[in-house]
């Protein structure tokens, strides 16, 4: 069952595609790289369930997962990116 706050809902659509296509882009990312679920999910420290729910682009994902995906996949460089 996923998170639901106000600010969650409240997200604008354009915002909820970019989180889509960013969870997307992970688990391309995980496939290319030859990984499985099961397999990212445990060098991530975190439920495949968690690991789904960020490649599905939930919003109510936190950062810290995120953060581990891109350090997991080697990306962790995009983050210097962001802002």
């Amino acid at each position: 069952m996923s998170k639901s706050s106000a600010s969650i809902d409240a997200l604008p659509p354009r915002v909820l595609a970019k989180i889509e296509d960013l969870g997307r882009r992970i688990k391309l990312a995980r496939k290319r790289r030859g990984l499985t679920l099961n397999e990212m999910a445990r060098l991530m420290m975190i439920s495949v369930g968690s690991l789904r729910r960020l490649e599905s682009g939930t919003p109510g994902t936190s950062i810290g997962p995120l953060a581990t995906a891109l350090l997991t996949l080697g990306l962790e460089n995009a983050m210097d990116h962001v802002a």
